[in-house]
């Protein structure tokens, strides 16, 4: 691995307290995205764009920010709409016109496969993503294509892997163009050569200070807009399962509609904001932006920004996914919290598997 190891970066002891690497996790993701090009690069699937007029994805967690991501990457591209399912079931409109993707690291994931028996239910085209698990085992039993992911992983750190397969899946469709390809590679090459960068901006640099407010007890609320909306719940959610804290997240221009009205002298003691933002950023939401700012600021409250300026969208939110990925372990390992386990979620997995059998839901089919 090319770089410095990850642990000399973040100082201390904290090796000790990342019990479940998930720093090293993210410090290759540069290498991950090169390792999904070699595994899905060369996939082959048997539908094209003239058998679909909207692609529907499905997931939750970890396995359903692939799909926000690819929101965000085709919005103002595809001339079908992508659709995220984070539900118990499917839209009535699937059909046989419909290409559902249904992603689900475990295979297992409840959600998921009573969305996927309804998707065989409905004719629609079906590709699964997943390690293993059921999903997997009826996939190939029911003869629906599944792209593999590798095993051994916490879901959310699969994301270089099952956004470039999602990717892969859209392209070889004919509903995005082969240079999307090009473009993972280079900006696999282009996080390479900033990560040391990114650990240590979080650590010891412009960015230590949203850290040690977050550790100091102030919740986060992330701002963001199109096309970074996904970057920006990501932050949120890896706050959430990485450092163990509450987090929220807003989008603009929504949040000029409802949210600003919870802020005065008092609420602006308990947070600290920050905006993600990058090239594609019109006047209007700067201009948005720019009032927030100036109306926090006469209000005591400190706001934060992340900006990127890429060569390419695609590698502007790959680089804004991997920085609020950083930033997350750094707030928990200096919060003293091994970042990998997610006790909370397997206990209600437990509690729900005493209570729903999910063989059941997938026995007709």
């Amino acid at each position: 691995m090319n770089g410095k190891d990850v642990y000399s970066i973040l100082g201390g002891d904290l090796k000790n307290i990342d019990k479940g690497r998930m720093s090293e996790r993210i410090y290759r993701y540069p290498e991950d995205l090169v390792d999904a090009l070699r595994l899905y690069g060369g996939i082959e699937v048997s539908v094209n764009n003239d058998d679909v007029d909207k692609v529907v994805i499905a997931g939750m967690g970890g396995s359903a920010i692939g799909g926000i991501f690819l929101q965000d990457l085709f919005f103002d591209q595809l001339e079908v709409p992508i659709i995220l399912v984070r539900e118990m079931s499917l839209p009535r409109f699937v059909d046989e016109k419909s290409l559902v993707l249904a992603v689900s690291y475990s295979g297992n994931t409840e959600e998921t496969l009573r969305v996927f028996s309804s998707a065989v239910k409905s004719r629609a085209h079906i590709i699964s993503v997943t390690s293993d698990g059921i999903m997997s085992e009826v996939s190939g039993r029911l003869g629906i294509p599944t792209v593999k992911l590798p095993g051994g992983l916490q879901p959310r750190a699969s994301f270089p892997y099952m956004s470039v397969a999602l990717i892969s899946i859209l392209q070889k469709a004919g509903l995005v163009d082969e240079k999307i390809l090009g473009e993972i590679e280079s900006c696999a090459r282009h996080l390479r050569e900033k990560r040391d960068v990114m650990f240590e901006c979080a650590v010891r640099g412009e960015l230590r200070g949203l850290v040690d407010e977050i550790v100091g007890g102030k919740i986060p609320i992330v701002y963001s807009y199109r096309p970074y909306i996904s970057p920006g719940y990501r932050f949120k959610t890896q706050l959430n399962e990485n450092a163990k804290i509450h987090a929220f997240y807003g989008d603009f221009p929504e949040v000029n509609h409802n949210e600003i009205m919870g802020w005065d002298k008092e609420s602006a003691k308990e947070f600290v904001t920050v905006f993600l933002r990058g090239s594609e950023e019109k006047d209007y939401i700067k201009y948005r932006i720019e009032f927030l700012e100036e109306f926090w600021s006469q209000l005591g409250l400190k706001s934060y920004k992340i900006r990127v300026e890429g060569s390419s969208k695609l590698c502007e939110l790959y680089e804004l996914f991997f920085t609020v990925d950083v930033i997350s372990v750094v707030v928990a390992l200096t919060r003293g919290v091994d970042p990998t386990p997610v006790d909370t979620i397997s206990l209600l997995k437990r509690y729900l598997g005493k209570r729903i059998d999910t063989r059941a839901i997938i026995k007709n089919l």
